[in-house]
């Protein structure tokens, strides 16, 4: 774990900030269990840069249902359920990368959060839309 210098959060990361882009190189290690949020402009922008296609999704599934009032079944709960792990997955994705490299090897985690973030609320979207 490295503090960063700019942002003032701990991270489990050695080369680069994944908040700032701060160069962690030459920073000391530091003794820390977990991961240290700090919440600034920086973990603000980090945030927004990865929930942006779940929330442009969530967005445009509630138009759609204030504009079409489609019917309450269970292929709207569906959606409903694929949009929100979407988001959840967006929000939480650093979290859920560190459980999966226990698991999975590293080259795989991106592409099983990529999965769950972008395939999960693009049907969550094309199930609401076609209601």
């Amino acid at each position: 774990m490295k503090k960063c210098p700019t942002c003032q959060m701990t991270v489990d990361e050695e080369n680069e900030c994944p908040f700032c882009g701060y160069n962690l190189v030459y920073e000391p290690t530091v003794q820390e269990e977990k991961e240290h949020i700090v919440f600034n402009r920086y973990y603000l922008i980090y945030i927004l840069k990865h929930i942006w296609f779940s929330l442009l999704c969530i967005l445009i599934a509630a138009i759609k249902i204030i504009w079409m009032k489609p019917p309450v079944n269970y292929l709207f709960w569906l959606s409903v359920i694929f949009l929100l792990v979407s988001l959840s997955t967006s929000l939480f994705e650093r979290k859920i990368a560190g459980k999966l490299k226990q698991i999975f090897s590293e080259d795989y985690v991106p592409f099983e959060i990529g999965f769950e973030k972008y395939i999960l609320g693009a049907v969550g979207l094309i199930l609401i839309l076609f209601i």
